[in-house]
């Protein structure tokens, strides 16, 4: 199949290899590799280990994801300009995926005999930068998926294997950081994180480079792409639905996600029976994400419309989390509901990344500009942004019940960790799901733009 990619005449062949799909897949198992530590652990590293409060944690990630957020539009356009040998998005690939090892290995070198101030300071740097470089790669390579294929099915495949070895790597790591922390943490924990980090890196750091340097950017901007302004895309994006709507989505799935991760280590250590717990919880998910993302194009095939098969995935996926309220965990009905809501977090991540180029097309049919990674940036502002909140929300929830570090939690604050792992998700992942009504870019509406740009799919 072929393709014209920017300019009508330039053509590229659509179809990628098995390797293709792989190389590019490989990037987000490095990422977690890294970033799942950032994500599961940073709130009860810093509360547990480096000594702040919950509140503390709270405002200080607050303010490190709202200059974050400035940021994302800056560095997502700027992105967009670049014009190297490797093509647009791939240096940064590199640059982000290398900067976020480094980075997050200094958030996490310990140093709870610091002054309060110096700590809170310290921990405030460093998580800006790890937000920082954790967004510039994960906006180029978001907006990479939209460079490899004009195919709506090779992007979805494409997307498939990504969220595929992304759970992957949470499967390894669900058995691999208990054991490192106990490994590394006998006689003290303040440098436990840091070695079991610096090993995960180690790990990391090739496969990002396997991405950066095993793929390739077939779809260009047209000749005038450097000239675009800020106002034009702002522009663009403002009368783009279909992006909107996927930035909703991305919100309230950003607050579901990240809130039941942040959760999930406070959850099992003083709720569900310890770390075991974690690791049969992580292990279900993971694999079930797995599945998920493995099985995602066919269900989009089945609908050929991936707003529909999104939404009703989200559905079932918010049944199973509420119900989790009345089947806490470490009991077997817990753990079978965690198979719904494990495939639903990997088939909706695969449609919903695998949306985001599509939306592209519609700005580039709409506007004549082409602007992947400027609405990567704004679905990782999203994303980002639920983190945000739900970091900040499970902080001050901790902490305004009485939260108490390395002791037995009172009924009030084992009963807010059961809702905040059950019913708080749910309650975002519906909200997601009943946005994704009005998402109208379904197979027909795409083929029909991309025959209008002169691409053949």
């Amino acid at each position: 199949m072929e393709v014209t990619m920017g300019n009508k005449g330039q053509k590229q062949e659509g179809r990628l290899s098995a390797f293709q799909y792989t190389a590019y897949a490989f990037g987000d198992l490095g990422y977690q590799m890294v970033y799942y530590w950032v994500v599961s652990f940073t709130m009860i590293y810093c509360t547990d280990v480096f000594g702040l409060s919950a509140a503390a944690v709270s405002v200080v990630m607050l303010i490190a994801r709202l200059y974050d957020a400035v940021n994302n539009p800056f560095l997502g356009s700027m992105i967009d300009k670049t014009k190297s040998k490797m093509g647009r998005y791939r240096p940064w690939i590199l640059i982000g995926g290398i900067g976020l090892a480094i980075s997050t290995c200094l958030l996490f070198w310990a140093h709870p005999d610091w002054p309060a101030g110096a700590k809170n300071f310290y921990v405030g740097a460093m998580y800006m930068l790890v937000a920082t470089f954790a967004t510039i790669f994960y906006m180029a390579y978001m907006a990479l998926n939209g460079c490899i294929s004009a195919d709506p099915m090779v992007r979805a495949r494409a997307s498939s294997y990504r969220v595929v070895l992304n759970n992957f790597g949470i499967f390894i790591l669900a058995f691999l950081a208990p054991a490192a922390l106990s490994y590394f943490g006998k006689g003290s924990a303040n440098n436990s994180y840091l070695f079991s980090i610096l090993i995960c890196s180690v790990i990391g750091i090739p496969c990002i480079l396997m991405t950066a340097f095993g793929t390739k950017e077939v779809i260009q901007p047209t000749a005038t792409q450097e000239k675009i302004s800020m106002k034009s895309q702002l522009h663009a994006l403002k009368n783009n639905k279909p992006m909107i709507l996927i930035f909703v989505a991305m919100t309230t799935h950003g607050i579901s996600m990240n809130a039941r991760l942040a959760m999930a280590t406070f959850y099992c250590t003083y709720f569900a029976g310890g770390l075991s717990t974690f690791t049969v919880y992580n292990s279900i998910n993971s694999i079930m994400a797995m599945v998920g993302a493995f099985t995602a194009p066919f269900v989009y095939r089945l609908f050929r419309d991936k707003g529909k098969a999104a939404r009703y995935i989200m559905y079932a996926s918010a049944a199973a989390m509420a119900a989790q309220y009345f089947f806490p965990a470490p009991g077997i009905a817990f753990y079978g509901l965690t198979f719904v809501s494990g495939y639903g977090l990997g088939a909706f991540s695969t449609l919903a990344f695998s949306m985001i180029p599509d939306a592209s097309d519609y700005t580039q049919y709409k506007h004549n500009i082409r602007i992947d990674g400027f609405l990567a940036a704004f679905a990782t502002f999203g994303f980002e942004a639920g983190g945000a909140i739900a970091t900040t929300l499970v902080g001050f929830a901790l902490d305004a019940f009485g939260y108490v570090p390395n002791a037995v939690q009172t009924p009030g604050v084992l009963n807010l960790m059961n809702i905040l792992m059950t019913f708080g998700p749910a309650l975002m992942t519906l909200t997601a799901g009943l946005f994704l009504i009005r998402y109208k870019l379904n197979d027909k509406l795409h083929k029909e733009i991309m025959g209008e740009l002169g691409k053949a799919v």
